[in-house]
This record gives C-alpha cells, sequence and structure tokens, in this order.
C-alpha cells in the first residue's frame, strides 16, 4: 500500500504515515479551496434553514436561546406542564432538559436578527462551518497532509450526518463541533507537546458537555488517548491534569443555573437524559448488541445506504492499510533500526480508533434514546478515513506507469481527482435536499415557502385578542409576533405528548396546527370548528396549516 518511502520522521513524532506532506506549498490554494467548500456550504443550506417550518425538538430548543437575548435565562414560556412526570415540568421558569450552551449561542443571533426558527438555526449553521474547518484541521494534524483535510472537508460538507443538525435547532451540531475541536487540540498536543492545546481540548469538552452529556463519549476517548500518548510519568500526570481541571472548571459555568433552582434540574434533567438512556452504561459497553440492533438501522437510514457505505468502506480500508503498512515494517529485515520502528499507536491508527470507537460509545451509551443529529462528530472522523484512501488511490492511479513523463502524470493525477470528485458528489445527491431546494427557488417569493411570512398571515387574520395554542411547525414565530404586539402570554404549544404535556386541556380561543399536529390528531382532540386553510397539504416543502376556533 504505501511505500516506505512514505514514512516521513518528524522532530515532534518518531514516525508519521502520510502521503505527502504539502504544508507550505499548497497552504493558499487548500484555503481557497476550503473558502470555496464552506461558501458552497452556506449558500446551499442556508436558505433552507432560514425559511423552512420548524421540526422535531426545535419548539423546546429555539427559544431558549430568545429567552437568554432577553433576559440572560433560558426557559421555555408558553410550556404548560403541570405534571410531575414531565420533562419539561417549570421550563416556563427555567429551561434543565438540556445543558444550555447552545441556547447561550443562539442569543446573539436573536438580539440582531427577527424571532423565528431560522434565526435560532442560525448558531448550529455556524457550528456546521466550525466543523467543516475543523475536519480540515485534523486532516491536517493527523495526517500531515492538506489533501487528505481538504477532501475529508468537502466530503463532510456534503454528509447527510452534517445536512440535519447544522440546519436545525438543536444542540447536535454544537455539541458535535466542540467535539472535534476537543479532538484537534489533544492532536496538536500530540505533535508539539505544548500543554495549551490541551488546555484548549479541555474547554472545548466542557462545552461539549454543556451542549449535551453525549460529550461522555469525547472524554471517553480523549482522556486514554492523552494518557496513552503521554512521554513518562511527569508529562502523563500534568497533561491529564489540565484536561481534567480545564474541562470541570468549563462545564462548572453551569452551576450558578443549578444552584438557583435545584429541584426544577432534577426532574427535568433527569427525565430527559438519564431516564431514556437507562442504566446498566458498563453491561452495554461490555455487551452492546442490543443497542446496536436498536440504533444501526437507524444509523444508516439516516446516513443513507449509499453513504453509509462509503463511510463504512473507507474506515475498513483505511484499517487494512495501517495493518498492512505495520505487517511490512514488523517483518523488514531492518525493523531493528530505529528510524523502521513505529510506534504503538500513530495519528493515523489514533483517527481510524477514534472513528470506530466513536460509534461503539455513541450507541453504547445512549442506550434507547434516539441519536438524532449526534452521529456529526463521528462522521467528520470517518470521512477523515475515507479522505485518507482517496488520496492514497489518487496517488497510485497517477503513477500507475512507471515513466519519466512528468506532465502525463500531472494529467492523470487531475484526472482521476476530477472523477473522484464527481463520484463522490453524485453518490452524495440521493437524500441530499435537492429537490427542497429546487422547490425553494421556484417558489423564492411564495409565503407558503416562508415560515415566518406564512405565520404572520395566519394571525394577521385572526383577533389581536384571542389566545392562540400553535403547532409546533410555528410556536416560535406565532410567540415572536404576539410578543411584539405586547401580548407574548396568548400563545400556548399546541402538543399532546405523555413525557410532555396535554395543550388540549388548556383552553384557548384558536388552535393553529401543522402536519405534526394534524397527524397526533390534535385537531380531533381540540373538536373545534374549520375557519382556515392555509398552504398546499400535497406539496411537502410548502407551509401547510389549518387554523380551528375553539367554543
Amino acid at each position: 500500500m504505501w511505500k516506505d518511502s512514505d514514512l516521513t520522521n518528524h522532530p515532534d513524532q518518531p514516525s508519521r504515515l502520510t502521503v505527502m506532506d504539502h504544508h507550505g506549498q499548497a497552504r493558499p490554494r487548500c484555503f481557497l479551496m476550503l473558502a470555496f467548500i464552506l461558501l458552497t456550504f452556506l449558500l446551499v443550506r442556508g436558505p433552507i434553514a432560514w425559511r423552512q417550518s420548524g421540526g422535531q425538538d426545535e419548539e423546546w430548543y429555539a427559544i431558549p436561546g430568545l429567552m437568554v437575548a432577553r433576559g440572560g435565562v433560558p426557559r421555555v414560556p408558553y410550556a404548560r406542564a403541570t405534571e410531575e412526570g414531565s420533562v419539561f415540568l417549570g421550563a416556563e421558569r427555567m429551561l434543565f432538559a438540556m445543558p444550555p450552551a447552545s441556547f447561550y449561542a443562539q442569543a446573539p443571533f436573536f438580539l440582531a436578527m427577527p424571532v423565528t426558527y431560522g434565526t435560532a438555526r442560525m448558531a448550529s449553521l455556524l457550528a456546521g462551518c466550525v466543523a467543516i474547518l475543523t475536519v480540515f484541521l485534523l486532516g491536517r494534524e493527523l495526517f500531515a497532509d492538506d489533501r487528505v483535510g481538504i477532501w475529508a472537508a468537502g466530503i463532510y460538507s456534503l454528509t447527510r450526518l452534517l445536512f440535519f443538525p447544522a440546519t436545525f435547532a438543536r444542540p447536535d451540531m454544537i455539541c458535535g463541533m466542540f467535539g472535534l475541536l476537543a479532538v484537534w487540540g489533544v492532536a496538536r498536543w500530540t505533535n508539539s507537546r505544548s500543554l495549551r492545546w490541551v488546555s484548549l481540548a479541555g474547554v472545548c469538552l466542557g462545552l461539549a458537555g454543556l451542549s449535551h452529556p453525549f460529550a461522555l463519549v469525547f472524554a471517553m476517548q480523549l482522556y486514554p488517548w492523552v494518557l496513552i500518548v503521554s512521554r513518562g510519568v511527569k508529562e502523563r500526570i500534568s497533561a491529564f491534569a489540565v484536561l481534567s481541571l480545564t474541562t470541570a472548571v468549563t462545564f462548572a459555568l453551569w452551576s450558578p443555573l443549578i444552584i438557583a433552582a435545584p429541584d426544577l434540574f432534577r426532574l427535568q434533567f433527569l427525565n430527559n437524559i438519564l431516564a431514556p438512556a437507562g442504566p446498566g452504561l458498563l453491561s452495554r459497553l461490555l455487551m452492546p448488541w442490543d443497542s446496536f440492533v436498536h440504533h444501526l438501522p437507524m444509523l444508516v437510514d439516516r446516513t443513507h445506504p449509499i453513504q453509509f457505505a462509503m463511510l463504512l468502506g473507507g474506515w475498513i480500508a483505511l484499517g487494512v492499510m495501517i495493518w498492512r503498512r505495520r505487517k511490512k515494517a514488523w517483518s523488514s529485515p531492518d525493523s531493528a533500526n530505529s528510524d523502521m520502528k513505529l510506534p504503538m499507536v500513530d495519528n493515523e491508527l489514533t483517527c481510524w480508533l477514534l472513528a470506530g470507537s466513536s460509534v461503539y460509545l455513541l450507541i453504547a451509551c445512549q442506550g434507547e434514546h434516539p441519536i438524532q443529529g449526534y452521529w456529526c462528530y463521528s462522521a467528520g472522523l470517518l470521512c477523515l478515513c475515507l479522505a485518507a484512501v482517496i488520496v492514497w488511490g489518487i496517488e497510485t492511479l497517477a503513477r500507475g506507469h512507471a515513466t519519466t513523463d512528468n506532465t502525463g502524470s500531472a494529467s492523470r493525477h487531475r484526472l482521476a481527482t476530477c472523477l473522484t470528485a464527481l463520484l463522490i458528489i453524485l453518490a452524495m445527491l440521493p437524500g441530499s435536499g435537492v429537490r427542497s431546494i429546487v422547490a425553494h427557488l421556484r417558489h423564492a417569493d411564495d409565503v407558503n415557502y416562508q415560515n415566518a411570512a406564512f405565520v404572520k398571515s395566519i394571525l394577521d387574520d385572526l383577533p389581536d385578542n384571542a389566545t392562540l395554542t400553535v403547532g409546533i411547525e410555528f410556536a416560535l414565530e406565532a410567540y415572536g409576533l404576539r410578543e411584539a404586539a405586547g401580548r407574548p402570554d396568548d400563545v400556548v404549544l399546541g402538543i399532546r405528548h405523555p413525557l410532555y404535556f396535554d395543550s388540549t386541556q388548556i383552553p384557548t380561543d384558536y388552535t393553529i396546527l401543522g402536519r405534526l399536529g394534524l397527524a397526533e390528531q390534535l385537531d380531533i382532540a381540540f373538536d373545534g370548528e374549520l375557519v382556515g386553510v392555509y398552504g398546499d397539504s400535497e406539496d411537502q416543502f410548502s407551509c401547510y396549516a389549518e387554523v380551528y376556533r375553539i367554543p
């Protein structure tokens, strides 16, 4: 696979597997390509994130950012939970069902932009861009090759595992971004031995924990990594201590809110996070088969079978390449020579282990709890594995014929690069949201394709003093409009879920239901009079609502 000449000695690491170290000569071009990837990602994903209706859990995780912007405390003012078993009991006073980092990340956008789901999603979209950049930096750090970073960043920007969390107002993307940044911090420390990078990793790990408890997966990877690659007892103790201290201090930033309302914290956080995951973390780590059977079909569906096969195939191929390289080094007659000895764990093997173990740990730790968009972390690492295989493959094709004709070799290299990029783009198209993009382009000026304008058109037809129960697709926009009119308490979230609350038991004048509420038959439960239909029910990309007067 890789040739012996590809074993390049570096002062910070005895021997590193590289395809080719392009730091320096290719850096400007790589940065231009990275800028193109980021700009394309924003142009493709940004407009849809800005315009589309609210999705799953956004009714809970978008409005706390607005409340932080208004008063510094995350809460859900249109919640009306009263049952002791509710995940959101007391959420109208303070929200603890999820750690608050993502809400504070949303707040600056609400200070400058309108009260819409699109505004709340800007924090996730920005986190997606930072995650793409971090994947590029990891490619440079772990593989010492800008090309691996560029390929990985480009592929990552196209994956569904990034697409979903980066375009929804949930904590997924922000948590995954901090996880990747923490990995980069430890990778930088591994190569430079400067503890400031361990400090950075600890801060990012703490911020990831302040986004979602899924950060436990990052900790279970980074702490062993630091201990294994440390040189001597003194460095091992200092690096472990710095990582632990910075993580703990950062995570402790949540303490003032918890101290202010410990009962709410206990009720909401335990019900939302710990209870669904269930007991037996150790047993799931040792015997995760049931968890794998539960989660793998959902992972394949979320990824799309073609993309799943690509990422899994890249991970397996890189593992084989690393094994063959190490086997060749061990069996070489010169293996006794210190220049040919390989470290027990090098950076490329570390990346491979991180990618594989992230899937295993995420599934085992989460139990029966839905993972949703937190696969964005694993996806970044898997894209690095696939990118390393692609770069090696292109080099192999370009050098396929022994020749001194550099022009011919360069031509073959460009051709192989273009064909590979085309194949990857074609493979990524199914499930990439192309139909949604086309629909929104065709209806750029249509109110039915702009959630904020759509909700305003509905509220303009209703009495100004009416109390409203609003479905999750439109709740934040409705609250923003009524807040601007000085009547925010007129809006109640339209929902009926045993873990949340039943809004059909709360008096109201009108209910505005979208597709999700109608699918749950809230219209039947409210038993109201249909007074208005908005949007096109046959077009899945159009907003759609039914308005009922409640007697």
